[in-house]
């Protein structure tokens, strides 16, 4: 689990940031699948192996 301000000064290095949000509705966080329009290296996973 990471917090906004961190995730956002990580996406401001020229490195790809991979976020694996396979239980994000369980981390009483939001998703930020939103976020991938802002930062082009920004990529955000969800889990196919469990049903909702």
């Amino acid at each position: 689990i990471i917090n906004d301000e961190d995730l956002m000064h990580i996406l401001g290095l020229p490195i790809l940031v991979v976020l694996d949000e396979a239980y994000v509705e369980f981390s009483g966080m939001e998703s930020r699948m939103a976020w991938v329009k802002e930062y082009e290296n920004l990529i955000v996973l969800r889990t196919f192996s469990k049903r909702a």
